[in-house]
């Protein structure tokens, strides 16, 4: 049982598809309630009745609160922070800390990664803009900073200069809720590959796209088919050619691009899959990743930022600048299926078991409890 007194910034919530933060968040938020932890919820400087913050659970989605913000100024109706709840209670955010709520007794924030700022290619310039003004200053007056990997801790450690003491680790799990398994049937009659993410330059999906265009007469003969899923980010991912030529295969019913897809379908669509190909120049944890592996389904994926964490001894890499190099995963992956399906499937579960929301949301709610005594002067 914690003694601790929290805040939780669940602003990302209001979003209407729950991926990334806002999902991280919501499994933050569920974990929180279980907990019993006395802790006020917010939107930036808004304090959400209990009764909202469970409704917002329940549907897993802001997309309800989103439109009564809009239309109604609803949370013009909910109290305000005060600034005696401030200091006495922690502040925690999975996000940008508010320069209006970040003054608690202490404050602590996940930074998920740096790459806004070492790889601002692959970022809007709004991103970069409010990255570039806020990280930084969350570094400096943050008591705790959380990292969801190793990889993206050191970068913390080394680009933000943040002692190593005041960064902690906490791999974000995976947890399938009882509706997703009541949803878990057979989408496709033929055996697939599943490409989940958005759609987005940092995802390296057209590194995909070139390779099953680079294999057109092997992929027209095989059974196999390629399902892509993932909802719409910014920037392009793919030229009017590449996409002229994959209509062809399209045709063919040998690429299926779903778009978004609804969490109730997801272990349905990651665990009928042969394997999945996760591409991405860079991850801060690589969620899909995971929770393909935690179904059993093995992995061909990139070796940027975390994604050796995250895969352990159970993936088969590849360089993500490398089109042979990916060529070669996706060989030796099906010469592994080939020898042994049940072997290389158990291997994957087994990496996958590694991630938990519970051990996710009790690292944190730890160090927070640590914090809040010696803020108080208990320990």
């Amino acid at each position: 049982m914690y003694g601790m007194k929290l805040i939780f910034d669940i602003y990302p919530m209001i979003n209407t598809h729950y991926t990334g933060i806002p999902q991280m968040t919501w499994n933050l938020a569920r974990q929180f309630l279980q907990t019993g932890v006395d802790c006020l919820y917010t939107m930036g400087h808004y304090v959400l009745p209990r009764p909202e913050l469970e409704r917002l659970v329940d549907a897993r989605s802001g997309s309800g609160l989103c439109a009564a913000v809009e239309t109604e100024h609803v949370l013009d109706n909910y109290a305000l922070l005060s600034r005696t709840e401030l200091r006495r209670r922690i502040h925690f955010t999975p996000h940008v800390m508010s320069l209006r709520t970040g003054k608690g007794l202490g404050n602590a924030r996940i930074i998920h990664d740096l790459s806004s700022l070492t790889m601002s290619q692959f970022h809007t310039r709004d991103v970069i803009e409010t990255d570039a003004k806020c990280v930084k200053l969350d570094a400096d007056s943050c008591d705790l900073i959380f990292t969801v990997s190793e990889s993206s801790r050191q970068e913390v450690v080394t680009y933000l200069s943040v002692p190593e003491d005041r960064v902690v680790v906490a791999y974000p799990g995976v947890e399938w809720t009882d509706t997703q398994i009541r949803n878990a049937v057979q989408l496709f009659d033929k055996p697939y590959v599943v490409i989940l993410a958005t759609q987005e330059p940092r995802k390296n999906i057209n590194l995909v796209y070139s390779y099953l265009l680079s294999h057109k007469r092997k992929i027209l003969n095989e059974e196999m088919i390629y399902v892509f899923a993932g909802p719409s980010g910014w920037g392009r991912t793919v030229d009017p050619e590449t996409l002229a030529e994959l209509e062809e295969l399209e045709r063919a019913g040998k690429v299926c691009r779903l778009g978004f897809i609804h969490e109730d379908l997801k272990l349905a669509l990651l665990g009928g899959a042969q394997y999945m190909i996760f591409p991405s120049f860079f991850e801060g944890f690589g969620s899909p990743a995971a929770e393909a592996l935690s179904l059993g389904t093995p992995v061909v994926c990139s070796c940027g930022g975390s994604l050796p964490e995250v895969g352990g001894d159970a993936v088969f890499y590849f360089s993500p600048l490398d089109m042979d190099s990916l060529i070669r995963a996706i060989q030796a992956m099906e010469m592994s299926l080939c020898q042994d399906v049940r072997a290389t499937r158990e291997t994957a579960w087994r990496q996958g078991q590694k991630f938990s929301w519970r051990a996710c949301a009790a690292t944190i709610l730890d160090h927070l409890e640590a914090l809040y005594q010696r803020k108080t002067g208990r320990s």
